[in-house]
């Protein structure tokens, strides 16, 4: 399902009304791909169509894009959601506000992540 999108995102327009049409971003990767460089929080698309806020990072490796999936502080290491429950458990912590102290994003919007990535790894790899 991720590689049709992928191959429909190719067949859009290029232009509507005279202007370059721009496809939603769908990742830190498509903000990087349209100029942004400076790290902070963005608006990405989800699969669903839904708005969710990320924190991207553009600056740790130049020419990369990093999304921010979760981290904590030393002061949150014992918290569940860190010390016991695996990536494949959801376990939510400040979802909606990205930060570097207590973040943990859902296991749904991981996995749209991982999806996004292996889709277009493997639509590369096609071509």
């Amino acid at each position: 399902m991720n590689f049709a999108w992928i191959a429909l995102h190719m067949l859009l327009p290029l232009a509507v009304n005279g202007l370059p049409f721009q496809a939603p971003n769908q990742s830190c990767l498509d903000h990087l791909k349209s100029g942004t460089t400076k790290n902070g929080y963005y608006s990405i698309i989800d699969q669903s169509g839904s708005s969710l806020t990320v924190y991207c990072d553009f600056e740790s490796e130049p020419g990369s894009a990093w999304t921010l999936v979760m981290s904590w502080s030393f002061q949150n290491k014992d918290l569940p959601a860190f010390k016991s429950t695996s990536l494949v458990e959801n376990a939510l912590v400040n979802e909606k506000t990205p930060n570097w102290n207590a973040y943990r994003q859902s296991k749904n919007v991981m996995g749209f992540f991982k999806v996004s990535i292996f889709s277009l790894e493997s639509y590369v790899q096609f071509q």
